[in-house]
């Protein structure tokens, strides 16, 4: 007899207690972090998962580890440290046995293995495939450069080229496995956890700040300690006229911009600001999104209008909003005079323009990247007069100059993988750009891929899952791209 299928939601109440389960395990997670009284929390996930796939029901057993996974707490997060601090953590995705190894990438592994040696091939008719080959194609080229390069160059090291390699692992074997099992009801199911898990995550971060006094700090703020699973959590906004389950919706978000009012990070003002595009487009311009949605989008024209110059007006009438400093960093990008740029959005434009330097003095390394374990250098002398130690590098890279990686997808992508990964990484994210009228999910591609790639493998995770749930056409539009859907088995 076929298993049934988890998270196959029919009805508001099948919706509201997944999402009251999904809220309960980040707040759990959250307020036993960095704690091992987080075991309670951890063990028996581990041991859920381990039973279904033992029983053969795999299907199950992948939905729920990558449940588990993407409802983690990641420590780029942590207590305000930087990634080059360390804090045990105890959470299903962030338990470590060893090194850069986690407990988590063995279950990924265990899955790969039982789905090669069932015979389950890797679906192609959808974009999700296109995206697997894109990685594929990028890791592999880096791999190889940078193994060549620990080989021959004295100064590649081990640390920077595992790093990325085991971000690279936990990519692939998530899109391969996602990609075996990819029927239409596996596709829905991922949907509905994607877009489970950001409202949990909404909801979580709220009540453990509002409730349990559990923060974080920034500079002078005293902010709220937003769980992973947020971070793509703009997609709300894009999704307003798509999502049928419209009382959690609303919500989530006034509670997101309470959150927002609060804290908002560099990447996050330009997540938000690219989901108001998306959903400011499909509601005055769209024809095909305005027919499909027409009570909705003109409902929705005056509310836009009036709720984007509240909330402008509020973020800029406030003194101490790390949003708005946020804000304003983003926009220093945009000055004429170099000297009014903020220096987080300096530093990432200085490393950008050092990894072109040295790229235009080797055409390889244009060409190709510096592969995983390189470094670049600070040739145009752009940091100077910069503390390079708080600007997240460790004290060891600013004692030697050598940098082993950049602060977000616009520098990694060029050093590690060059001119053809950095098009193929555009073109990627062109392509899923285009299918956001077919599902609000699509514009995770711009969210993590574009922003965030090569940092943070629960934020990796994410990104596969969502742009898997992405292929769920929640509109109900005929998706012309690719051939027409295989019939659930």
């Amino acid at each position: 007899m076929a298993r049934k299928t988890l998270f196959r939601i029919n009805n508001n109440a099948e919706f509201l207690t997944v999402l009251g389960i999904f809220s309960a395990i980040v707040l759990l997670n959250m307020l036993t972090l960095a704690e091992p009284t987080n075991l309670l929390v951890t063990i028996p996930q581990y041991v859920i998962v381990i039973a279904l796939i033992a029983g053969g029901d795999y299907k199950n057993a992948t939905l729920l580890h990558f449940s588990f996974f993407i409802l983690s707490l990641s420590i780029q997060k942590t207590l305000g440290l930087m990634e080059s601090q360390s804090v045990p953590l105890y959470n299903y995705g962030s338990m470590k046995l060893i090194g850069p190894v986690r407990l988590s990438y063995l279950i990924n592994i265990v899955l790969v293995i039982i789905c090669a040696s069932k015979g389950l091939k890797p679906r192609k008719d959808i974009a999700f495939y296109k995206l697997f080959k894109t990685f594929l194609y990028i890791s592999g080229i880096a791999t190889v450069v940078g193994f060549l390069g620990l080989v021959v160059h004295p100064y590649y090291t081990f640390s920077g080229f595992i790093s990325p390699v085991v971000y690279m692992f936990v990519v692939l074997s998530t899109c391969y496995v996602l990609l075996c099992l990819a029927t239409d009801d596996f596709i829905k199911s991922c949907y509905y956890i994607a877009l489970l898990a950001t409202m949990a995550g909404v909801f979580a971060s709220y009540i453990s700040y509002t409730f349990f006094n559990i923060s974080t700090s920034y500079s002078v703020y005293d902010i709220f300690y937003c769980a992973d699973c947020m971070w793509f959590a703009a997609i709300l906004v894009a999704g307003v006229l798509s999502i049928k389950e419209k009382t959690p919706l609303y919500l989530s978000l006034i509670i997101l911009f309470l959150i927002y009012m609060n804290v908002m990070e560099g990447k996050t003002v330009f997540n938000l600001a690219f989901a108001m595009g998306c959903l400011l487009y499909y509601v005055f311009f769209d024809k095909q999104s305005i027919a499909h949605h027409r009570i909705a989008s003109y409902t929705l024209r005056p509310l836009l209008i009036v709720g984007s110059f509240l909330i402008i007006t509020r973020m800029t009438l406030s003194n101490d909003s790390m949003s708005l400093y946020k804000i304003q960093s983003a926009l220093s990008i945009f000055s004429s005079n170099v000297d009014d740029i903020a220096n987080s959005p300096y530093i990432r434009i200085a490393s950008l323009q050092n990894v072109i330097y040295e790229g235009f003095r080797n055409p390889f390394i244009l060409i190709f990247g510096n592969g995983y374990g390189g470094y670049f250098t600070d040739n145009l002398n752009l940091f100077a007069g910069f503390d390079i130690s708080v600007s997240g590098w460790t004290e060891d890279v600013a004692r030697t100059g050598r940098f082993p990686n950049g602060h977000d997808t616009m520098v990694n992508v060029p050093f590690y993988n060059g001119l053809i990964g950095t098009f193929l990484i555009i073109k990627i994210c062109y392509l899923y750009i285009k299918r956001i009228k077919f599902n609000f999910m699509n514009s995770v591609a711009f969210m993590w891929i574009l922003l965030m790639f090569y940092f943070n493998t629960i934020f990796a995770v994410m990104g596969c899952f969502f742009l898997m749930g992405a292929e769920y056409d929640v509109n109900g539009y005929t998706i012309k791209s690719f051939a027409p859907r295989v019939l659930e088995k």
